[in-house]
């Protein structure tokens, strides 16, 4: 027992180490601590993130190690693109810094996937690869892609970033280049946890591609569907009108991401 009296004081120490913490059902997906606060980074508004972007690189069991303290600003992190990557071709790496003092109209990500230096090579290396493939991408939410690629619609929305919608049997289009009667394929993004009556069929000119239901296909993560583009459908043509039309009652898309690519 103490006797207190006035004028005595308590110091408390609480340290704060630097991890990461998994979702349950996919481990590969991690958000960063630093003690009890999330931390996030901040993008570009409209930044597009191929898959896999934004990634977290490191060895197993150390994913942090290479990421420093900010001299003179408390619980922030800074890491280079070696250790993160926000999106395709940025190689200036980002910042962490806890959630709350991202305010106003900032735009951040808090969710990583996670790479062993490995698989971040390999897959360094296959998006090098598609990346070559594509004939044109219209970036959705991009009013000046958007604007480009003469999207038109009806009940058709978006967040202004980075993705567009139809609801209630609406529909919306946008013209792609394409080469004249080669293979190639219409590739879509999509949001795996998306769900909620998403049912819509996909055209090219008139053409129907695919029937798609969205209904929390791949929950958690982006993934990419392609369609091929018949020969006989670009021949002698220089573009075509994708088509995303949702079903009486039922919305089409968010799609992330449209693009014409060359069939390997």
């Amino acid at each position: 027992m103490r006797n207190w009296k006035s004028g005595d004081t308590v110091e408390v120490t609480m340290p704060f180490s630097l991890r990461t913490e998994g979702f349950r059902d996919n481990p590969r997906r991690v958000a960063v601590m630093y003690g009890p606060l999330v931390l996030c980074a901040e993008t570009e508004p409209g930044q597009r993130n191929a898959l896999p972007y934004p990634a977290i690189i490191g060895a197993e069991g150390s994913l942090t190690s290479a990421l420093e303290p900010v001299p003179g600003k408390p619980c922030t992190f800074c890491g280079s693109s070696q250790a993160l990557r926000l999106a395709d071709g940025d190689e200036s790496g980002a910042t962490l810094e806890p959630i709350h003092t991202m305010h106003g109209n900032r735009t951040y990500v808090v969710y990583w996937n996670a790479f062993t230096p490995e698989e971040w090579r390999a897959t360094e290396t296959r998006n090098q690869a598609l990346n070559a493939r594509i004939v044109d991408r219209v970036l959705p939410g991009d009013e000046q892609s958007e604007r480009d690629h003469r999207l038109q619609g009806d009940k058709t929305d978006t967040d202004g970033k980075s993705w567009r919608h139809a609801v209630d049997g609406g529909w919306f289009t946008w013209d792609l280049k394409v080469r004249a009667g080669e293979p190639q394929e219409l590739r879509v993004k999509y949001w795996g946890s998306d769900t909620g009556g998403r049912e819509f069929d996909v055209f090219a000119d008139d053409r129907k591609l695919a029937t798609v239901t969205l209904d929390n296909n791949k929950p958690g993560e982006y993934y990419e569907e392609a369609y091929p583009l018949p020969v006989e459908l670009t021949r002698g043509k220089t573009k075509i009108t994708v088509k995303f039309q949702a079903h009486p009652g039922k919305m089409a898309g968010g799609v992330f991401n449209c693009a014409v690519l060359a069939t390997p």
